[in-house]
């Protein structure tokens, strides 16, 4: 929105119960974001934002020899706030400005061009600015590209060349596109060396990843062609069409859907309710529709590619309505309630999945709700979720009553090196499921605070942010008893100094380009220290600040469409580098299929060592299950659409393979999880350089 001369301004189109931030931009002015503003069933008004005079930073990008480079991307990001970065273009001489800053510390990335991705490993520079502050003569060294090429073409499954194909690869810190020609053949110049990930869209064929080293002159793929979805939306009682309706398709299960796509619903208006979707992606997709009066539905349909799924029948049951009121344990009325069709959904999901929001009176009115609907739940910052079971009337209005528990919460101090630590923050999980976890960020004391939890064992875990360009993380954990209306205290201190591990991964003496390391150890009064990083350039990671002793490190690689990983343990000493290497194109594999997936079930595979019980994995105790995964845990493995999976660089020896599969929609809990779940447990031998086959079979 464009404010008047006045200053006013209006803003539309919010989700309900939306928790919004507000930033406004002026050349020569900026201004902090309001940030928190908490969106009820009214307007929100007399919102003020104050504009200063911008901060600027001026400069040149250079390459290593000296030379101004036109076209490169500078970026500058305070802290982690994406929100407020700023980008510009280097111009003529290499000469760039950087407006609309405001007092913070910026760290500054550099890219090839302005529209390339970037990310911490592309940072050179670090600088701290007041309101008004103008930065000039900063010089920034552009470090030279790569210089090999990727070629190759783009088919259909009749061999055909495919043109107009959008070509993006990346490495670590790199981005190059492309396009393919009319032959459908391709060029990428100037890529690093190594292997680089490789994406291919075309809105009549199915998106396609793959890798690719550099230099490969043959790096050809085909692309499977979008399918079309046709079918009928019917009233579910009378079996008659409904005549104006919407329908949207997107990729994969339910939990791949939010809010956001509603966007993207198509009108429809056929007097025999007939609708027909073209360029469905192939493979699992999600069909819904939804009308005036009607509560939504959805069907599964598995699209084949270039095919037709027909007579797909939606049943559109009629809407029911729901009034009532959401209360605190003290009875006193909550506005600002978020309302929910069933559980409470994950943190992440609540802004964009609820069906309402209680007013300024804690009242609430829910329309086209589904009459199969057998729980309404309700959601708020300050309170323990709560929720009612309704039995709905679809001809009458429904009244229900919900009460938020007070909860319990958790607070605590975060230090590192004895100094309190702004902008970390902390997650707390109960055992019952990462439905009701919550979260909160530390101060500038260093004091975090989380609220409305559900009284019983709880998780709580810290993360540091991303600062260093190696993109290596750390994080601890504490599992605590929580008590209803009470505040537990849990303070987490990270220790400075310790040691460093180092190393590079690579695929037979070739560097891999995906990749990433965990570890775990250090156990202290604040919990059991977890650190973890992502692959850099030529396959190189580095992890600072681990505490002496033995590490155990969980190291995955992805090269072409085998995902690998190993385990190992490493010991550490105090102020020491260790170097750590693994080539991946040693040890056994593993390659075989799980039968008696549902469609639309999450799943995966864990190789655990031995036959030691992995039950611990999915109990839902954080703590219990890190200790296992050290102990235990070898690697896991995705299992692709058809079953098959396969995995590499396992080193020789006996282990189990367990699978785990479930219903995403039914698995609310960790207690609803299991119950809703289903497993396959298989013993295998690996031996060096050979390969091991098992099929599985879910019980």
């Amino acid at each position: 929105a464009e404010a008047d001369d006045n200053g006013a301004f209006e803003l539309t189109g919010f989700l309900a119960a939306q928790e919004v931030m507000i930033s406004a931009q002026k050349d020569g002015l900026s201004a902090r974001k309001v940030e928190n503003i908490k969106l009820a069933s009214e307007s929100v008004a007399d919102i003020s934002i104050v504009m200063i005079g911008e901060a600027t930073i001026e400069g040149i990008v250079v390459d290593p020899s000296g030379k101004p480079v036109v076209g490169a991307g500078v970026h500058a990001r305070p802290g982690n706030d994406w929100n407020r970065s700023a980008s510009a273009a280097s111009a003529g001489g290499g000469s760039f400005k950087l407006g609309g800053l405001s007092k913070a510390t910026y760290a500054i990335m550099l890219t090839r061009d302005e529209n390339s991705g970037w990310s911490d490993n592309n940072r050179v520079n670090e600088l701290s600015i007041e309101d008004g502050q103008h930065v000039t003569g900063l010089r920034l060294v552009l470090e030279a590209t790569g210089s090999f090429e990727i070629r190759g073409r783009a088919t259909n499954r009749k061999g055909e060349g495919i043109a107009g194909v959008s070509i993006n690869s990346w490495s670590v810190g790199t981005r190059t596109q492309g396009q393919t020609g009319g032959d459908g053949n391709y060029v990428l110049r100037n890529v690093p060396a190594g292997q680089l990930n490789i994406q291919a869209q075309h809105s009549k064929y199915s998106s396609t990843n793959f890798t690719a080293n550099a230099g490969d002159t043959e790096a050809d793929f085909v692309m499977e062609g979008r399918g079309t979805i046709e079918g009928r939306v019917i009233d579910a009682n009378s079996g008659r069409p409904i005549t104006q309706f919407e329908i949207l398709v997107h990729k994969g299960g339910l939990e791949q859907y939010n809010a956001y796509m509603d966007r993207e619903y198509r009108l429809t208006s056929d007097p025999e309710g007939v609708f027909t979707w073209e360029n469905a992606e192939s493979g699992p997709n999600t069909l819904w529709s939804k009308a005036s009066g009607y509560a939504k539905a959805h069907a599964a349909v598995n699209v084949a590619p270039e095919g037709t799924v027909p007579d797909v029948v939606l049943r559109l049951f009629p809407g029911v309505t729901v009034e009532g009121t959401v209360t605190n344990s003290a009875g006193a009325l909550v506005a600002g309630a978020r309302l929910f069709d069933g559980p409470v959904p994950e943190q992440w999901r609540r802004d964009q999945q609820n069906f309402g929001v209680t007013d300024a009176e804690g009242h609430f009115t829910l329309e086209s709700i589904s009459p199969e609907t057998t729980e309404i739940s309700a959601y708020h910052p300050e309170y323990a979720p709560g929720s009612a079971n309704v039995s709905l009337s679809p001809s009458a209005t429904n009244h229900v009553d919900i009460v938020l528990p007070t909860g319990a919460a958790v607070a605590g101090t975060i230090r590192v090196g004895g100094q309190p630590f702004e902008g970390a923050w902390a997650n707390a999980i109960p055992l019952g499921g990462r439905n009701a976890q919550a979260a909160g960020q530390s101060d500038s004391s260093g004091v975090y605070s989380v609220k409305g939890l559900l009284p019983g064992v709880t998780t709580v875990s810290v993360h540091l942010p991303n600062e260093d360009r190696n993109r290596a993380g750390r994080s601890k954990s504490k599992t605590v008893e929580l008590q209803d209306a009470m505040t537990t205290t849990v303070d987490f201190d990270f220790a400075t100094g310790g040691g460093t591990i180092e190393g590079y991964l690579t695929f037979g003496g070739e560097p891999v380009s995906s990749g990433g390391i965990s570890g775990s150890g250090g156990d202290d009064a604040s919990g059991r220290e977890s650190v973890y990083a992502q692959v850099q350039e030529r396959g190189y990671y580095r992890i600072d600040s681990i505490a002496s002793g033995e590490v155990v490190l969980m190291i995955g690689a992805q090269v072409g469409s085998q995902q690998m990983s190993r385990r190992s343990i490493v010991t550490v000493a105090e102020g020491q580098v260790t170097r750590h290497d693994v080539d991946f194109n040693t040890g056994g594999r593993i390659r075989g299929a799980v039968q008696g997936i549902p469609q639309g079930w999450n799943s995966s595979i864990a190789i655990v060592t031995g036959d030691a019980s992995p039950d611990v994995l999915f109990s839902g105790d954080q703590a219990a299950a890190q200790r296992f995964r050290d102990c235990c845990v070898v690697g896991w493995v995705a299992i692709q659409p058809d079953g098959s999976f396969s995995t590499a660089g396992i080193e020789p020896g006996d282990y189990t393979l367990v699978v785990r599969a479930f219903d995403p929609q039914r698995a609310t809990t960790t207690q609803s999880m299991l119950e809703n779940s289903r497993n396959a447990t298989g013993t295998i031998t690996i031996r060096e350089g050979q390969e091991a086959t098992i099929d599985l079979r879910l019980e």
